[in-house]
């Protein structure tokens, strides 16, 4: 008995663009804001490097208001993960959870969308000989 083969869909390839931006979470020093664990050790964002690699296009984080950080916290945002941006697909719509404020009544960050107040449009599949 033959097997079949089952036909399997593949995203078309999208080229996407890094680029460096400062790491919102150290302002670009490399070393830990809060000196948790010695004023000398290095951003766990960026590794000390001072700038983290996003995909092209970003938009601000309204979570943490470019900060990096958690509100009311020592903490890395949870929308952006401390990098103070958050990549977006090309296209996108509001969200609709938080109608685009990136956050929700508790003044945590939207986990539908992030905390960007947008989310990426998924287009329908389309099946061919149907």
């Amino acid at each position: 008995m033959a097997r079949r083969r089952r036909a399997t869909y593949k995203e078309p390839a999208i080229k996407k663009e890094l680029v460096e931006v400062k790491c919102a979470f150290c302002q670009g020093t490399g070393r830990d804001p809060f000196g948790v664990m010695s004023h000398l050790s290095t951003c766990s964002i960026c590794g000390g490097k001072g700038t983290v690699q996003v995909t092209k296009p970003y938009v601000p984080c309204r979570a943490c208001d470019q900060t990096g950080v958690q509100p009311h916290t020592r903490l890395t945002c949870l929308a952006c993960g401390g990098k103070g941006v958050i990549s977006v697909a090309d296209k996108t719509e509001t969200c609709p959870v938080c109608g685009g404020a990136g956050a929700d009544t508790e003044n945590r960050y939207c986990l539908r969308c992030h905390g960007s107040g947008v989310i990426p449009v998924k287009e329908p599949a389309v099946v061919k000989g149907a």
